[in-house]
Order: structure tokens, then sequence, then C-alpha cells
């Protein structure tokens, strides 16, 4: 996968003829920092997505929650521009969930990036979409 914004300890899954990898965070439009996904899917060049850790009540236990994804850079992930994202198939929509959800599922890709790495942290295994996460065509 050729992608500044994949970090470089991360490892690349390869899933169905996508891949997928951590990103950084990068410091996007808005001046915000935003975590990234990094998703190769064919005949397509890297596009991104944005996730975030949601706590329980608790402090502890953490979900997590994809923000949005089709983005062509990570320059403009968070952006509220539809045209700032790509449309998918159903298709592509089902790889894209597949490769985050085998992701996030990975202990050894997440592994050293946060929150996964905090000891006190703990991650509840749970994968959600935000509503509108995806453009579909």
């Amino acid at each position: 996968m050729d992608s500044k914004y994949v970090l470089p300890e991360s490892i690349v899954l390869k899933l169905n003829g996508g891949e997928i990898a951590l990103g950084w965070v990068a410091r996007a439009w808005d001046e915000f920092y935003h975590r990234l996904v990094v998703i190769e899917l064919p005949g397509r060049t890297p596009l991104y997505g944005e996730w975030t850790a949601r706590y329980a009540d608790n402090g502890y236990d953490f979900a997590i929650e994809i923000l949005g994804f089709g983005y062509r850079d990570g320059y403009t992930v968070g952006s509220p521009n539809p045209s700032a994202r790509l449309t998918f198939s159903p298709n592509e929509r089902a790889l894209v969930e597949s490769l985050i959800r085998s992701l996030f599922s990975d202990p050894v890709a997440r592994s050293t990036v946060n929150p996964f790495a905090i000891k006190v942290a703990r991650y509840t295994g749970i994968v959600r979409f935000a509503s509108g996460w995806v453009r579909e065509q």
C-alpha cells in the first residue's frame, strides 16, 4: 500500500482484493486532528476514513466508531461537504466494512496504536458505523 498516511509500523491486512491499515492522526481541513484508516480497493487509489474510540461510562471500556469513509486524502477527512467523499457500490461498501471489521479485530494490527496500547483501556471488540459513514451509489 502506497500512502504517506500509513503508519510505518502498521500491519497491512489484505482481504478479497482490498488492503487496509491504520493511518496517522492527521491534521485536516478544520485544523483538528483525525484518526485515519487507509483502504485501497481494487482499481482505486488509497482512500481514507476516520475512526474514534467511544468510551463506556466506566471510562475504561471502549468500542470503535467509524465516522466517515471515502475521502481522497487525509486533509479532507471529516469534511461535511458531500463532494469530499467518493460514492461506493453496495459490493464495495460491504468490502470496506469487512476490511474495517477485520482490522479492528486483529490484535497485532492494532497493538501499537492508542487507545489499544493503553494498559488500563479495554477494547470491547465492537465496531459501530455512524449514520451516513459512507456514500452509496
